[in-house]
């Protein structure tokens, strides 16, 4: 509840001090008197915008602190952990304000960012009812939790709120497995890699053992080339005889002159012994290559291998263990593709699943709103007549609205005070007082809402007789499980009062200031009277005695000569 509200230099309240009661209170007042100003006073001192024409003449600041004393389990205090501020049983809001515009919040004496009061106040420490920053009814989505209370729906809203977040957590992980897919560029680059690596079926020694036996071949080579060489000089070709043939010519040669001239015998004798040993030669030499390990084919395969790796060394590593390591990571980036492909195949069927469960909460949630808004929609329309608006008109209907945790419709109460009128939101086109009086039916149908005081400027206004005695029996009716406080033109509401307070307009050494005082017994007679009748008499005394003793009973409403005059 709000226990205390503090204002210095405030519009034309110097300084005034209230301490607030459970249940009922009711601010009265003649026209003018400031009345207003203490709803005003609440709503900035929970973040409305404070302007410096509303510093009154008597300091240079404004300042308003405001006590709630909410229990140390109370919502409010989940949103203050964020700011540092410790649980307590009451929570003290304070700001202060110059005329150069800046504002200055402390929470619990503590400087905090008016984020941090704006924050704290959606937290249930009050609801305004009336042209104001806190006024419930202007935040969004307040029709929806007010239609899913009043129609009993919150199972089915938490079933939505529940499919909600599991589908948007499907969504993000198929989002997100999606964002971790490489291109299909890089997915082929991959497979080339893992092919042309693993069909080249390298091995880290490989190389070395190539180099060697290539040397060994390339060595044979040279020994093959040789010996062609040796056969082709010692044989001859096709067209020029070798050193064989010229030799064995030169022996007939040397064997014809031998005939004619013996003394040439020896010299025969040894170029037939050198013929003899040229053929022994060619005998050794040919064995001797007849054992060489000579395949040229061998050699050039070895050597293409060679060249092979000398690419794949090129491309992907200086080594071949170089190679083999980015094989090995395209095959296991390429591994992790394929499974996360799969993983996003079951992704997509645990999103696809999740839409569908979202959509049947949401379905049977809209479902039952439909049912509930027919149900309530007659009741809104009693009360809103009841409070005198007699030819008003409200309509209560879905709007299909984006999907979301409060699925996917929003309810939408239209409104029209005058006959001829238009249907429209009740938002654009309600007055202060009709948008107050909709907020108390609104309450009044929504089983009381969270619990949170609730503060009523101008609900009452333009009402008289029945009109002004229901209201008062609803404002009655919330303050028996709430606090309620009202500023109020009307002395039947003023009769139910709990707390009654006044506000005095005063002229004080050429200025004009209000003071706000709670009054007494006798003062509640005398005030009530005024409000009748507009001055003391015998008969607006009596009337107004009537009044308090049968609002003590219950039972004003129930009175058909209790009329006021507003």
């Amino acid at each position: 509840m709000l226990e205390n509200l503090a204002i210095h230099n405030f519009g034309i309240m110097a300084d005034s001090v209230i301490d607030w009661e459970p249940g009922l209170n009711v601010v009265t007042g003649e026209s003018g008197a400031g009345k207003s100003l203490l709803v005003e006073a609440l709503d900035t001192v929970l973040g409305a915008r404070a302007t410096a024409d509303r510093i009154g003449p008597w300091d240079d600041a404004a300042r308003i602190r405001a006590s709630f004393r909410v229990g140390a389990q109370h919502p409010v205090w989940q949103a203050a952990a964020a700011w540092g501020l410790e649980p307590d049983e009451v929570l003290i809001v304070q700001r202060e304000w110059g005329r150069d515009g800046r504002s200055l919040f402390r929470v619990q004496g503590r400087p905090v960012p008016a984020a941090a009061v704006r924050e704290l106040a959606d937290c249930g420490l009050m609801e305004l009812s009336g042209q104001h920053q806190h006024q419930r009814w202007l935040r969004p989505h307040a029709l929806t939790g007010w239609l899913d209370e009043a129609g009993g729906l919150e199972g089915l809203r938490a079933a939505v709120e529940e499919a909600w977040a599991a589908w948007r957590q499907a969504v993000e992980a198929l989002e997100e497995l999606r964002g971790q897919a490489p291109d299909p560029a890089t997915v082929e680059a991959w497979r080339e890699t893992v092919a042309e690596i693993g069909q080249a079926g390298l091995s880290p020694d490989e190389e070395a053992r190539l180099e060697d036996e290539i040397r060994r071949l390339r060595a044979a080579r040279r020994l093959m080339e040789g010996y062609a060489a040796f056969r082709g000089n010692l044989e001859g070709d096709g067209d020029s005889p070798g050193a064989e043939a010229a030799l064995a010519e030169a022996a007939r040669a040397l064997a014809a002159l031998a005939g004619v001239d013996p003394a040439l015998a020896p010299a025969q004798a040894l170029l037939e012994g050198a013929l003899a040993d040229v053929e022994e030669a060619r005998r050794q030499a040919g064995e001797w290559y007849a054992n060489l390990d000579l395949d040229p084919s061998r050699l050039e395969a070895l050597e293409a291998r060679l060249d092979r790796i000398a690419r794949l060394k090129r491309r992907y590593g200086p080594t071949v263990e170089a190679v083999l390591a980015a094989g090995e990571e395209a095959r296991r980036r390429l591994e992790a593709w394929e499974n996360r492909a799969w993983e996003e195949r079951q992704a997509q069927r645990r999103e696809a699943a999740a839409a569908d469960r979202y959509r049947e909460a949401a379905a049977a949630l809209a479902a039952a709103r439909e049912e509930a808004a027919r149900r309530l929609e007659p009741e809104l329309q009693r009360l809103v007549r009841a409070m005198g608006m007699e030819h008003a008109l409200v309509e209560l209907v879905l709007e299909a609205a984006e999907p979301g945790p409060r699925g996917t419709e929003e309810p939408v109460l239209r409104f029209s005070a005058n006959r001829g009128q238009p249907l429209r939101p009740f938002q654009k086109v309600a007055s202060g007082g009709e948008l107050a009086r909709l907020g108390l039916a609104l309450t009044v149908s929504g089983a009381g809402g969270g619990g949170e005081p609730l503060v009523f400027d101008e609900v009452d206004s333009g009402t008289s007789g029945h009109g002004a005695r229901q209201v008062a029996a609803l404002l009655a009716a919330l303050a028996r499980t709430r606090q309620v406080i009202v500023v109020s033109h009307q002395a039947v509401v003023a009769s139910r009062a709990g707390a009654h307070y006044h506000v005095d307009k005063l002229a004080q050494e050429g200025r004009t200031r209000s003071q706000v005082r709670r009054l007494e017994p006798a003062e509640r007679v005398t005030e009530i009277a005024r409000m009748l009748s507009g001055d003391t008499t015998e008969a607006s005394l009596r009337h107004a005695r009537e009044l308090l003793v049968l609002a003590a009973a219950g039972e004003e409403d129930a009175k058909p000569g209790a009329t006021t005059n507003g």
